[in-house]
Formats: structure tokens, sequence, C-alpha cells
């Protein structure tokens, strides 16, 4: 659990910046939809890892953000051929499209399961925050190029 922590804060943080200049189109709504998420994450994450005191309102807000960005709105922002430069979008998304559309549906009913286990959870709900890293995780390990 801590490694899947430490790994979602730091995709969450490596390199959104940078990555974004020069981004238009597509390319650029889709590094959105992925910053707003890894914004989310940076609300999620501490309280996760106990460095912040859980507040049950706003970790349900940032899974709610999370999944508002998932599901069909990701998967319409990776029409074939949107490839230009700087995605961090991997081919293997267009040679598997099937498998990348339901990891994002399936990031989208997480994130909302998420959000509704921490609306009525005294503690973190670590449980379904381990169900939507790991839909994360897979999608960014098979799907995502990583820059420095």
């Amino acid at each position: 659990m801590k490694w899947m922590i430490s790994s979602l804060a730091a995709m969450a943080l490596a390199g959104t910046a940078l990555a974004h200049s020069g981004a238009t189109g597509v390319v650029k709504d889709r590094m959105a939809a992925m910053k707003a998420m890894a914004d989310a994450l940076e609300v999620i994450v501490p309280m996760t890892r106990g460095e912040r005191a859980y507040d049950p309102g706003a970790y349900a807000a940032a899974a709610r953000r999370i999944a508002a960005e998932a599901g069909r709105p990701l998967v319409d922002k990776f029409p074939e051929g949107s490839t230009q430069a700087p995605t961090e979008a991997a081919p293997a998304i267009w040679t598997d499209f099937a498998r990348f559309s339901d990891l994002s549906m399936t990031l989208e009913r997480r994130a909302a399961a998420l959000a509704q286990a921490a609306d009525n959870a005294a503690e973190v709900p670590r449980g379904a925050f381990r169900d939507m890293a790991r839909t994360c995780s897979a999608c960014h390990e098979d799907y995502r190029i990583e820059t420095d």
C-alpha cells in the first residue's frame, strides 16, 4: 500500500507543468484532465498517508473530480492519431484501445466508489483507495510514456 501511495504521488507531481508547454488541441485537453486528476490526488494522498488530517468532504470531493475526468470524457480525449508532441500517450493506447477504454471506465467507477466510501467513513477508505490506485497504476504502466 505504501508503494502504491508513493507511486501515485510521484505520478501526480512528475513534470506536469513542463510537459504541458506547447500542447494544443486534444493533447492539451487530455493533459489538463490528467492535471486535474493529479491535483485531486494531491488532496487524497496526504490524507491516505496520514500526513494530513482526514477530511471526508474534501476527500470525497477530490475523488469525485477524478471520476468526472475519467470514463467516457477521458476516452474521448484520445482520438486515433492524436500523438503530436508533447503527448505522453503511448502508442499502445491505440493498439489496445478496448483495454484502455475499459481502464478509464473502471477508474470512473472506482473513483465514484471512493467518493461514496469517503462520504460514509470516519476513517480513510483504504480499500476503495487501493482499488482506484491500482487502476491508475495499470493505465500509467501500459499507456503513458514517462518523461523526465
